[in-house]
């Protein structure tokens, strides 16, 4: 009897034991601190609040620092530096990402060795808004390929609109946008809050900020708008894990993304809302697997409202149109556009990103053919002289894919612009127009 209480009273003891707490430690570095700044270290769990998160605090100068109490899970560390301990990130204060995020704690395991370096690359404009604010404004700045999800990589947080002036930004290259926080979270609701990413005035698309070392980009303005009035909405149907955001587009003209009137997007399969004007849309979506908001055919699941044969969808004045669902998938042959026949000629997307930049990664363009034969695909300036050849010859009806890096037939960078890309065979000829920027 005395050796089965023993033994019941070991398991008790053992099944309430608490399990050990793990911790995240390290050294912060900082080359611009001024005598009288904080320094906030910040573990960041499943959801990002700066109302609930693990912290460290320097008083006294950059140094070693120590996050303790922190259960099993991953974490995202950051480093703010500010002139108090409010929880706010506001203009010119330091907000910098750890670069090797996300930081994994195992059965209660001390994780020691982190270098966190905050830096002084900054990003800056202006926040224009018109409307009736229903919250907060926050600017905020997310990483190209979206490889943390929707955690920001640097905000600010402001009474009004007005101007911002992100630091402490890796360099890299980030998508800069601005949302109404009404519900205080800190993160964009696009389907439920005004919200808006910059593009670059010469592309309609979200583009890019390029970031260079040591670099102050400044004029990055937003200009944040209500939402309209009317709108679609309906289920997203994907059985894979999206490593990007979902976006759907809502588009006038089904073979060119760039008609698309408005985007949303979210990071998971379900409902959506896409806001639109009163007027006919067809909606497409696809799973953005390289965080560049323009869908490559090759590799994103994408589909379209009707699936192979798009529908158009009205939409009046201060409706909601609901029941718009849509199934994604990889598409086969890389291609989402209706069958190509010997009438329709060739199909080629519009080029992406667009605009890209001199010295990066260059732009890539697919396209296919109706049936087997010779190609030429160049671009022009616009007066029309030929730039460069980026294909010829016989060619399948397979998907192809070529890159422009941005250089002529000698290999020298071309001037940033306006230029055009033109496929032609003996049959069929198509161009669209690129945009080469500087950094």
């Amino acid at each position: 009897m005395k050796r089965n209480l023993f033994i019941t009273m070991l398991l008790l003891f053992v099944y309430v034991a608490p399990l050990r707490a793990g911790s995240i430690s390290g050294t912060v570095t900082y080359d611009d601190y001024q005598f009288g700044q904080v320094i906030i270290v910040m573990a960041f769990g499943d959801e990002f609040s700066l109302d609930n998160v693990g912290t460290a605090v320097l008083f006294l100068g950059p140094g070693d620092f120590s996050i303790t109490d922190l259960a099993d899970g991953e974490y995202q560390l950051a480093v703010a530096v500010k002139t108090s301990l409010e929880m706010t990130i506001v203009p010119g204060e330091v907000f910098s990402m750890y670069d090797d995020n996300p930081v994994a704690i195992e059965n209660g395991q001390d994780v020691a060795g982190i270098n966190l370096v905050a830096r002084s690359e900054t990003i800056q404009g202006t926040v224009i808004y018109e409307g009736d604010s229903s919250g907060s404004i926050v600017a905020v700045a997310f990483n190209q390929d979206f490889s943390q999800g929707l955690f920001p990589s640097n905000l600010n947080q402001l009474d009004a609109p007005g101007a911002y002036q992100m630091v402490g930004f890796s360099p890299g290259s980030y998508y800069i946008g601005a949302f109404m926080d009404a519900n205080g979270n800190l993160l964009p609701e696009p389907m439920e809050e005004p919200f808006t990413i910059y593009a670059h005035p010469d592309s309609l698309m979200p583009s890019p900020v390029p970031v260079d070392e040591g670099a102050v980009v400044e004029g990055i303005d937003l200009l944040l708008e209500d939402l309209p009035l009317s709108s679609a909405t309906g289920t997203i149907v994907w059985e894979g894990e999206p490593t990007g955001p979902i976006v759907i587009a809502a588009m006038t003209n089904p073979e060119e993304f760039s008609s698309a009137q408005r985007l949303s997007f979210t990071l998971e399969s379900g409902e959506y809302r896409v806001w639109v004007e009163p007027g006919l849309y067809y909606i497409f979506a696809f799973v953005d697997l390289n965080g560049n908001f323009f869908p490559d055919i090759t590799v994103d699941a994408t589909g379209f409202y009707g699936a192979s044969d798009p529908q158009l969808v009205a939409v009046s004045e201060g409706e909601t149109v609901t029941g718009i669902d849509i199934s994604l998938a990889i598409q086969p042959n890389g291609i989402e556009s209706p069958e190509l026949t010997s009438e329709t000629g060739i199909f080629i997307t519009q080029n992406h990103p667009n605009p890209f930049f001199v010295g990066s990664n260059g732009t890539v363009i697919s396209y296919i053919l109706p049936k087997s034969t010779v190609i030429d695909l160049s671009v022009y300036d616009v007066s029309g002289r030929r730039i460069v050849t980026l294909d010829h010859g016989w060619r399948p009806t397979t998907t192809q894919t070529v890159r422009w890096d941005g250089q002529d037939e000698r290999g020298e960078s071309v001037a940033d612009g306006v230029y055009l890309y033109q496929i032609k065979s003996s049959e069929w000829s198509r161009a669209r127009r690129l945009v080469l920027l500087k950094k």
